[in-house]
Order: structure tokens, then sequence, then C-alpha cells
């Protein structure tokens, strides 16, 4: 029997998000749709808002059925709890809502991925074990689709966009680095597809002169290991903007705000496990962080999405950007 999805209630200043559902017979539904660039407000979820972080950044629920909840994690949550009382992992935070009478799901969640610290995005949870179990499964063995933005303060090497392979190793301080093992020695292999677009059209309303965002870049991972997006954007010179562990120290003021990756796309088939196939959009949320000019934050949410539309090759996701375009 095909699992049902409640619908959202958006208020007018929702977060940015867009979500698609496709049936079992193949058909979409468009649930939710809303502004680009309103990033700290957000929307009601069953007539109840959601959650907030412990810095006031909304979490937003953008997609539920009654096996999976998929929020919109705010940056600077980690995974896991810290070392420190309020130092909250994302799976603590959303019980302490669920305390709180803030999350309208009232049962357990189980983690199936992560997200850095940094990274901002969609984060799916399920609701069951063996929802889990599928889920985890899926991103093991490479069967969902992601897509992650991100921006750099680097203008675009000839090279504007390609493949980063490479064995992920440990280097100190907590970094990561690519060597160039390919064979059975290799035990960390990380596989990246990137594709970039230049900013600089933008630069004259950019809130920091000195480092304006010059580049963004579409990232498209095969392998989930820890860092490899933001080690493949250091690996071809764009390292990402307010990244703390992997920039170059020329990140300027935003750095003081926070690094520039989002998760923005997710897809995943689960019709042979009786539930709908997934797909989600959730547009970065960092334009206010970067211009002045709101013609220049609308002019590269339009640059997200042509770069998408360019180079993505899920179906289903193109599909709801051309509805959300």
């Amino acid at each position: 029997m095909q699992s049902k999805s409640k619908r959202f209630s958006l208020s007018k200043l929702s977060i940015s998000c867009f979500i698609l559902f496709s049936v079992a017979d193949g058909g979409f539904t468009l649930l939710s749709q809303s502004s680009f660039l309103s990033a700290r407000a957000f929307h009601t979820f069953c007539g109840e808002t959601t959650s907030q972080s412990r810095d006031g950044h909304p979490i937003s629920v953008v997609y539920e059925s009654d096996r999976i909840l998929a929020i919109d994690k705010p940056h600077d949550i980690p995974h896991h709890n810290g070392g420190g009382k309020n130092d909250l992992g994302i799976l603590s935070v959303l019980r302490q809502a669920q305390s709180r009478g803030d999350l309208g799901y009232q049962g357990r969640l189980y983690g199936v991925h992560r997200l850095d610290r940094v990274t901002s995005g969609i984060l799916l949870l399920a609701k069951d074990a063996e929802m889990a179990s599928v889920l985890t499964k899926a991103f093991r063995e490479g069967n969902v689709t992601k897509y992650y933005v991100g921006i750099s303060n680097k203008k675009r090497t000839k090279k504007k966009q390609g493949w980063v392979k490479g064995n992920m190793v440990r280097g100190r301080r907590k970094a990561w680095y690519l060597t160039r093992e390919m064979d059975e020695t290799a035990t960390n292999m990380a596989v990246t597809r990137f594709f970039t677009a230049n900013l600089a059209p933008f630069r004259a309303s950019a809130l920091d002169q000195q480092t304006p965002p010059m580049t963004c870049i579409l990232f498209r991972p095969f392998t989930g290991r820890t860092h490899q997006l933001r080690v493949a954007a250091k690996s071809v010179g764009l390292p990402l903007a307010g990244d703390p562990i992997y920039s170059d120290g020329s990140t300027g003021s935003l750095s003081e705000r926070r690094t520039c990756l989002h998760a923005s796309a997710f897809h995943v088939d689960l019709r042979e496990h009786e539930h709908e196939t997934v797909s989600i959009w959730s547009p970065p949320s960092f334009a206010s962080h970067l211009y002045q000019a709101e013609e220049d934050r609308s002019g590269l949410n339009n640059v997200v999405i042509q770069l998408m539309q360019k180079n993505c090759n899920c179906e289903s996701i193109l599909e709801l950007l051309d509805r959300y375009h």
C-alpha cells in the first residue's frame, strides 16, 4: 500500500523550499513553493511552527510521510552531541523540539546520513528501524541522487567542470586530504562531479568587497565521505567561502557568518518498499549573507537554477525545478 504524505500549510514568509513527490504511477504532485531569499523566515507544518536551533535559526520540516521526516538543517549544528552541554547534535535538538511540542511528530527519529556541522540543507530521518535500514542502504550503495551548492571567493580556473577522484586520508587538525591511490589500496575513495558558474557580475553589491563571491559550485557526490565536498572544492582551487578548515585565509568577514555549502536536492526511489519516490529541492539560504541588492540575490538564485537545469541528470528533480522557476 502506498505511503501517504502530509501536506504543508505555508505562511506568507515561508522558508525557501520546494517539495515534489512522485507516486507509483510516475505522476508528480507539487506540494509547496516559496521564495528563494527569505532565509530566516519559516513555514508552518500542519498548523504548527517548526523548531529553532540554539542560535535562533529555524529548523524547517520540508517533507513528512508516515515513515520519513526531512528537515532543512541550519548550519553550525553537528550530527552528534559535542563536549559542552549546549553543543547539541541535530537529533538532540529535534528531541528538545518534540518535548516542547514544537514538532508535530512525537515518535523516535533515526539518523540515516550526515551533514557536516558547517553544512546546511536537506537531512533525511527515518521514523522506524526498518525504513532506517532501507535508507541507510540506499545512501551506502549510491542509490540516492544528491546535489549540493557552494560558493567560493576564488575565480574559476580553466577547468570549469569535471571530476574529483581520490582516496580520502585523515590529516592534521581535523582536516582530510586526497591522495592519487585509485587501486585496491584505496579504502576510502571519494568521487565527485562538479560544475561552476561565474558570480563576478554581482560583485558590486557584495557585502564583503575585499573578498567577494566569485564562483558558484554545483556538486554531485557519488560517494559520501567526511568533508568530501569541502576537500574537492579546495583541490580544484575553489575553497568554500567561510570554511574554517579548508579556506586559504582570504574569506574575509564572511568566515564569521557561515560556510557556504548547502544540501539542495535529494531524490530516492522507494517504491519497492511500498513508499513513494521522494524528491526534494531546498535552495541555498546564504544569499542574504552575500549581497546587499535584492536583484543580485535573485541573480544568484537564477545562477543556481541554471546550473541545475544544465547539469542535473535526475528527471524528477528537473521536473520540480521547471515548476519552481
